[in-house]
């Protein structure tokens, strides 16, 4: 007897939960539980903690995570936003969701809000399950607007084809019965397969009263258990597998279904493997770019100093080229670019940047790209300390930048 529980929220999603990733996983591993979903609130701040936890224990991970989708049209609840959550199945969903988290941020007018629109244009390797009563399916269900209900759901299916799922969740909380009586009929008369999920933001049930402290803090009230069962119920633990089967023993299609679903995601990490990032559309190799900016910069810097110098020219350039080798063969030119385009950026924009600390500071060629402005060779500065083919773990520039 196995599950897979596909709502998870971490404390990596402050606002509402008290689980912590190592007891989750242990629990899980006790419990039966086959494969565990990460879908914190807006946020994939837990994802490799996650993952490496998971594959630890011999437990499926999951990643994925809880938006919330706004449209326009639709009122009545949180501002016009309906919670949906998207689970990447290989890494071209992983990089959807990536996508959709900055959009959610970034273009929008309620943070961590996208909209269906946008959602619909990224779900390439996703699957979408509805977001149960929360979602704007449920919202329509329980507004008793069935037919566009259906409509909605038809749109969704449309989109994601058999990516989508609708989920049923028991719990105890407000209107759960009456939404799940109505999406299982709707999923029955469409063909969408629903899906049983537990909205996990405990790992025990004995944690109820702290997550009721937690929400009065962040309510800033003294601790109120209206504030608490008003969105929330002790119901919401890591069942066990066992359980959650008993729970949903007349539909058993939701037990199987959340088990096949959790069988089609498959995303893997290398975290044996470093992945640097690269600059798009240079006119050539970044080494060469590299390369002619640093050299022009440093036949200024030896125009301009002259007596201020503290080794001969030939110094300076051999320092700079034994640099510029090491830097092209372990791969680092994009790094220094990307690192200079920022530096530069704030600096023509009058936002103070410190001269330069720690190991970046011993860097010839981060002077010439103005990232640092110490002269490694006034203070015997050593390059080998920032980067050097022996150095297991990745080099990072320390930079001040002004808020």
């Amino acid at each position: 007897m196995s599950f897979a529980h596909l709502s998870i929220h971490t404390n990596y999603s402050i606002q509402d939960s008290v689980v912590r990733i190592e007891a989750l996983v242990d629990a899980a591993s006790q419990r039966g539980i086959s494969a565990l979903a990460l879908t914190d609130c807006k946020n994939l701040y837990a994802m490799l903690k996650f993952y490496k936890a998971c594959r630890k224990q011999k437990i499926k991970p999951i990643i994925g995570v809880e938006l919330w989708v706004s449209e326009p049209s639709m009122d009545g609840h949180a501002n016009g936003s309906y919670r949906v959550l998207l689970l990447a199945m290989n890494s071209s969903g992983m990089n959807q969701l990536r996508k959709l988290i900055y959009e959610s941020f970034r273009h929008s007018e309620h943070l961590g809000t996208v909209t269906r629109q946008t959602l619909f244009k990224h779900n390439a390797g996703l699957i979408c399950v509805a977001g149960g009563r929360q979602g704007d399916i449920g919202r329509l269900l329980l507004d008793n607007r069935y037919q566009e209900a259906v409509d909605l759901a038809c749109e969704y299916r449309d989109q994601f084809g058999d990516r989508f799922y609708i989920d049923v969740v028991r719990t105890g909380r407000q209107d759960e019965d009456a939404y799940n009586a109505l999406a299982v009929q709707l999923a029955s008369e469409i063909k969408t397969p629903l899906v049983a999920t537990n909205d996990v933001c405990m790992v025990d049930e004995n944690q109820y009263t702290a997550l009721g402290a937690l929400l009065s803090i962040l309510d800033r009230r003294f601790r109120d258990r209206g504030i608490l069962e008003a969105s929330y119920s002790s119901q919401q633990y890591l069942r066990s597998a066992e359980e959650m089967v008993e729970l949903f023993k007349d539909l058993p299609d939701a037990i199987t279904n959340a088990n096949e679903l959790a069988k089609r995601c498959n995303l893997t990490f290398k975290l044996d493997q470093m992945h640097l990032p690269k600059l798009e559309n240079l006119a050539e190799p970044a080494e060469k770019v590299l390369a002619d900016k640093v050299h022009d910069a440093l036949s200024t810097f030896l125009e301009t100093q002259g007596t201020q110098l503290h080794g001969t020219a030939e110094q300076y350039q051999s320092r700079l080229d034994d640099e510029l080798a090491i830097i092209n063969k372990m791969g680092y030119a994009d790094y220094f670019l990307i690192v200079h385009e920022l530096v530069d950026w704030a600096k023509q924009r009058d936002i103070p940047v410190g001269p330069g600390r720690g190991s970046g500071g011993g860097s010839l060629v981060a002077l010439m790209l103005n990232i640092t402005l110490l002269d490694p060779l006034e203070y015997g500065l050593i390059f080998e300390r920032f980067l050097n083919p022996e150095r297991v773990s990745m080099p990072d520039f320390d930079i001040d930048l002004c808020q």
